[in-house]
């Protein structure tokens, strides 16, 4: 086969990277493996832009971010990808079970059994996000996580929330969809297309890649100290039966601001600031299955 290795340089640590030439090595034992190194956005574009021409399988080695941008890409293509987890978070490459282990990576790909997943469209495809969108205080939260320093790992989100929560902790928006019609103050707005995120930190317990629907996950303006809590239970997996808590199984919404312009995140990355629109794009992505 002739498999596309796509390495972010920036992603992950030194162990990674031996490991990464390790897996070079072993597929090269029986596959051509043609090798592109992307960090910056423009060189992501640029590599995601040639990936499925005469190309078996794809390996993306990175976080959730750079997976994203290269999937974009690849909407509606038939060129199955598996990820090769390297980022802080990693929360698609963990609900598809795509580990770092080189053995199980590579008989995956002799197995060659690939399947269909949902994405979501933002802005008519714009942008594409794989796990969740954001745009209420974690959309905060989030900016404030890709600034901290690499060696803060897992437990980097949680240190964003608390320094998140030094500032305002609601945004108030517009939101239309099938299920709900409101304007109201949120302390937490996200649009789910997989369970996790953060780096592990399960938010809706029916968002799936393979749903009939996405979930949008609402949390109505709380205090600071409330919102610790929430935080603190969320952290458990035990929000589910707060009152404060909904959440609602959708095809697509629009988003609105009110009194300040929205500035939401997707997949951990900025996406265009201002008013937004998203739908599920069913079956839209060929990944390989992994066990």
């Amino acid at each position: 086969m002739r498999i596309a290795l796509v390495v972010n340089p920036t992603s992950g640590r030194k162990f990674n990277r031996e490991a990464i030439k390790i897996l070079r090595d072993r597929l090269l034992e029986n596959h051509q493996v043609e090798d592109f190194s992307a960090s910056s956005d423009k060189e992501l574009d640029d590599v995601g832009k040639v990936l499925s021409k005469n190309i078996d399988v794809i390996i993306i080695c990175g976080g959730d971010g750079t997976v994203s941008r290269i999937c974009s890409y690849l909407i509606n293509s038939d060129v199955p990808l598996i990820v090769y987890p390297t980022g802080s978070g990693n929360d698609f490459a963990n609900h598809l079970n795509m580990t770092d282990d080189v053995n199980s990576l590579i008989k995956n790909i002799e197995r060659f059994e690939t399947k269909k997943i949902n994405t979501i469209s933002i802005n008519d495809g714009q942008h594409h996000s794989l796990t969740i969108s954001c745009f209420a205080f974690e959309a905060k939260v989030n900016r404030i996580a890709s600034t901290l320093p690499r060696f803060f790992g897992r437990v980097k989100y949680t240190v964003a929330t608390f320094v998140a929560l030094l500032g305002k902790s609601h945004e108030t928006v517009n939101i239309e969809s099938s299920a709900v019609s409101e304007t109201n103050s949120y302390s937490l707005a996200i649009l789910a297309n997989a369970p996790s995120f953060g780096g592990g930190m399960i938010i809706s317990n029916k968002a799936n890649v393979e749903a009939d629907d996405l979930y949008l996950i609402l949390v109505n303006k709380v205090n600071k100290l409330k919102l610790i809590y929430l935080f603190l239970l969320l952290l458990a997996g035990k929000h589910y039966g707060r009152p404060e808590f909904r959440q609602y199984p959708v095809k697509s919404i629009e988003v609105k601001g009110v009194d300040t312009v929205i500035r939401a995140q997707s997949d951990g990355d900025s996406i265009s600031i201002g008013d937004f629109t998203a739908k599920m794009l069913p079956k839209s992505l060929t990944v390989l299955v992994c066990n």
